[in-house]
């Protein structure tokens, strides 16, 4: 048994910056908030998983005629894996754009029209190379090393809430919108490692014109380079809410989660095989009711 301490004493604080500017609009129809925005994390905390070497018993059961068979030690081998530790190695970085309209109250009588927006580009790196075992156990580079990547995500979304008030018959009812239009996923990593670790976990420089040498190093290659995951199809969620107040001090509410009960699809690949499937970010319809006595 090996019993390994996981705790990193050279763990330190991590650091974050935000730098934000903003511009409000006053329009003959309503009121337009622009705000642009960079957010930036340094020294984030993430898992760095690092190569382990063991020594595994090699075991010969002996019957002795028994319930309880004995055993013998009769060798040892090499067992490798991964070990995760906690660092200091994770960056981020955010940059968007976010917009409020809300349209002057006395345009429409008893309405009131509120639209957001967002923009933003996320960019993450963790700053830790990425070890993957050899397929080839006789050959002398039992690990490959990769160099860090980035990850990149965009997401634009659109929503609104548009509200009738009636005062005189104590009458509200609200139609909230979520409209999202864009959220992509891209990650451009290296299939040839740029390293290898030997039996013995030692690090050796791959010199740069073998590195593409499938022939030499083929077996410690990583499989895809490329990921970009890109939305299928625009998709839209609905809610309604109706409320009424009542003049002896009770207030009744209901509320229909995707009212219109939307069901967009996408295009999946299982083993190999597209289909087609209800999306699994999209609100299920659901509803429910609320009362309130206020005295």
């Amino acid at each position: 048994t090996f019993i390994d301490d996981i705790n990193n004493p050279n763990l330190g604080p991590s650091k974050s910056y935000r730098a934000e500017i903003g511009y409000d609009v006053m329009l003959p129809f309503g009121t337009l908030n622009v705000t642009a925005y960079e957010n930036k994390l340094k020294n984030g905390i993430t898992d760095e998983a690092y190569p382990i070497i063991r020594p595994l018993a090699e075991i010969e059961v002996i019957n002795n005629g028994t319930t309880q068979p004995d055993y013998e030690i009769v060798g040892y081998k090499d067992y490798y894996y991964l070990q995760n530790r906690i660092v200091n190695k994770f960056n981020s970085t955010d940059r968007g754009i976010e917009f409020f309209f809300s349209l002057k109250p006395s345009l429409l009588k008893n309405i009131s029209l509120d639209i957001n927006g967002s923009y933003v580009e996320t960019t993450n790196r963790n700053n830790i190379d990425t070890y993957i075992r050899s397929t080839q156990v006789t050959k002398p580079e039992v690990y490959g090393v990769f160099k860090p990547y980035d990850v990149k995500f965009k997401n634009f979304q659109i929503g609104g809430n548009l509200t009738y008030h009636n005062p005189t018959l104590g009458l509200i009812v609200s139609v909230r919108s979520e409209h999202f239009l864009i959220r992509d996923e891209f990650y451009d990593r290296n299939t040839q490692p740029y390293a290898y670790l030997d039996a013995n976990l030692d690090k050796h420089l791959i010199p740069e014109v073998d590195q593409n040498n499938a022939d030499k190093y083929g077996h410690i290659f990583r499989s895809r380079s490329t990921d970009n995951r890109k939305l299928d199809a625009i998709y839209h969620n609905f809610h309604l809410r109706v409320s009424k107040d009542f003049l002896n001090g009770f207030r009744f509410s209901f509320y229909v989660n995707n009212f219109l009960n939307l069901k967009p699809l996408e295009n999946v690949n299982e083993n190999g095989v597209i289909i087609e499937r209800v999306r699994t970010d999209m609100v299920n319809l659901s509803f429910g009711t609320k009362i309130e006595f206020t005295f």
